[in-house]
């Protein structure tokens, strides 16, 4: 009698659950930020951990918990650093002119 291999799902239901929950957080996450919509986070939401297609091996300590915010920054890293550019220019403006508020005090 033949059986055939046990599938991930099949081996490590609850890590399975705990996993794919997380891929669709970062997923969810990812995209509902760069489309600023909760409906897009939702547009081709992963229903599966891994491909049928492709050999996987099992990630011996996955985290992805705490890659969601250098996913962030890795998806969004220009309206980050245009907002950083800004606020950089927003500040120097503010202390320059406070800066000539202060001086035109002193000479009168």
């Amino acid at each position: 009698m033949k059986t055939r291999k046990p599938t991930f799902e099949e081996l490590f239901p609850v890590a399975h659950q705990q996993d794919l929950l997380k891929k669709q957080s970062a997923y969810f996450t990812n995209q509902s930020i760069s489309k600023m919509s909760i409906e897009g986070g939702y547009e081709n939401l992963p229903t599966k951990l891994f491909d049928e297609q492709v050999n996987h091996n099992i990630p011996i300590q996955p985290n992805p918990p705490t890659k969601l915010i250098g996913n962030y920054i890795k998806n969004n890293w220009k309206p980050l650093f245009l907002m950083l550019v800004i606020g950089g220019v927003l500040t120097f403006a503010l202390i320059h002119t406070n800066n000539n508020k202060k001086l035109k005090k002193r000479i009168e």
